[in-house]
């Protein structure tokens, strides 16, 4: 190791172990340059506002919360940054993104408006929005050459409870994909968060219904293209995405030591990652029909529809001659 090298490594671990032993107010303010960088198109007098609104939300999150105040400082520090990189807001009226704790390091992660927000401002999706299932509401799936989705809620009824849901999206090119997720694989998901693990309190507390209907977006989320999004924005999202395929993995070994090795991964079931960028160029190139590639359509694997799709059928057979259903609780 060279002179300047064995310098720069012994600065590195001073300012660390300066960092350390800051309160969490000076770790926060630890973020400002890199805050002040994502938001450089905009006056300084602007950027200031958003800083000071942004930090007096972190504080009062870190306040309510000690367990946060715990985690790795630079991880801290960094999820601050990342508030700013996404220019979405910790806002808990808005309820855009949170700070959740994972393996002794905080993370910035936006909540299901806040993918909602991100895919509307890149242009290429037109709207999006993850809806839940009640038992009581009117649900029907079609499937085949056109796909259909209605979902009709009994909103001024006992609803029943939640057995699943779905995300659906326009697209520029007309499209409108969606896919189902039933309650048992979003309960699957929630068992895998480090925050809930911990019981130190998480949006899945605060926010329980909007934390499903993050966990379907997600899920979608990756079939739907990314085009204008920017650099830094699919960054932050790209480590978001390892946190959850990391609790995948943790759940998965702790399912396989007990034995349980029934379990799904992370894969879209509703459209295949090669259908997902066959989708992204239809957006690019319109004029051909939608999801074909070479002249035919890929085949699809959505374990949710092909449930829905089953329980259609049985209906069908048992009752009158009619596509219609209403979702009954498993």
């Amino acid at each position: 190791m060279t002179q300047n090298s064995s310098t720069a490594v012994q600065k590195a671990g001073s300012q660390s172990k300066t960092l350390a032993t800051m309160t969490i107010k000076e770790k926060v303010n630890q973020a400002r340059n890199r805050f002040f960088a994502a938001y450089q198109s905009l006056p300084d007098n602007k950027v200031e506002e958003i800083w000071a609104r942004e930090t007096g939300y972190a504080l009062q999150i870190f306040s309510n919360n000690d367990y946060l105040t715990k985690m790795d400082p630079v991880s801290i520090v960094t999820s601050v940054a990342n508030v700013a990189l996404t220019q979405l807001t910790l806002n808990p009226e808005l309820r855009l993104g949170y700070l959740i704790p994972r393996k002794g390091k905080l993370y910035f992660q936006s909540s299901y408006m806040g993918k909602r927000e991100i895919l509307l401002r890149a242009g290429m999706v037109l709207d999006v929005y993850a809806n839940l299932v009640h038992e009581h509401d009117y649900f029907y799936v079609e499937e085949g050459t056109e796909r259909k989705l209605i979902h009709r809620p009994e909103y001024f009824k006992n609803r029943g409870e939640i057995v699943g849901g779905y995300w659906q999206a326009v697209l520029q090119n007309g499209e409108k994909p969606f896919g189902v997720m039933p309650i048992a694989r979003i309960n699957e998901i929630k068992a895998r968060s480090e925050a809930v693990k911990s019981g130190k309190g998480s949006p899945w507390d605060t926010d329980p219904q909007e934390m499903m209907k993050k966990t379907i977006l997600n899920w979608g989320f990756k079939s739907l293209p990314k085009t204008g999004i920017s650099d830094d924005i699919l960054k932050v999202l790209a480590v978001e995405a390892e946190v959850e395929q990391d609790e995948f993995q943790d759940w998965k070994k702790a399912n396989e030591e007990n034995g349980h090795e029934d379990f799904l991964d992370d894969r879209p079931d509703d459209l295949t990652f090669a259908e997902a960028q066959v989708i992204e160029d239809d957006v690019k190139s319109p004029g051909k029909e939608p999801g074909k590639k070479n002249g035919k359509k890929p085949e699809t694997t959505d374990v949710g529809d092909r449930e829905i799709q089953t329980m259609q059928q049985e209906q069908a057979e048992s009752s009158r001659p009619s596509m219609e259903m209403k979702v009954e609780k498993p």
